[in-house]
């Protein structure tokens, strides 16, 4: 299994951590001081927004999507406002996505008669 790519949002620095097992991203959010603080929906699955209180940042979850490797893990956001931004654009790129699966699953539904 491929390790999860993390970005620190202020820094704009990459890493990687595992998606389970040892040392996995969940672990680390916890290890670091992170609570979930909200799920939203996004598409058939949910992203997750954690937050630091002693550090006063936050951080995202973004999970795989339709098969796609778009597991992340975003931390270090400076503020409620800028991660809830962040996860809005993600539920408008996955509405976009669905829409177009959706027209591209149509168009061979129409080949097929």
């Amino acid at each position: 299994m491929n390790p999860m790519k993390v970005m620190d949002w202020q820094t704009k620095q990459l890493s990687e951590l595992p998606r389970a097992g040892e040392g996995n991203w969940s672990s680390w959010l916890l290890e670091n001081g992170y609570e979930l603080i909200n799920r939203e929906a996004l598409g058939y699955t949910e992203i997750e927004l954690y937050e630091n209180e002693s550090d006063g940042v936050f951080a995202i979850y973004h999970p795989m999507y339709a098969g796609l490797d778009t597991e992340s893990l975003y931390v270090n956001i400076a503020s409620e406002e800028d991660a809830r931004q962040l996860m809005n654009v993600a539920q408008q790129l996955v509405a976009g996505m669905d829409t177009m699966f959706n027209i591209l699953g149509d168009e061979e539904d129409e080949d097929e008669d």
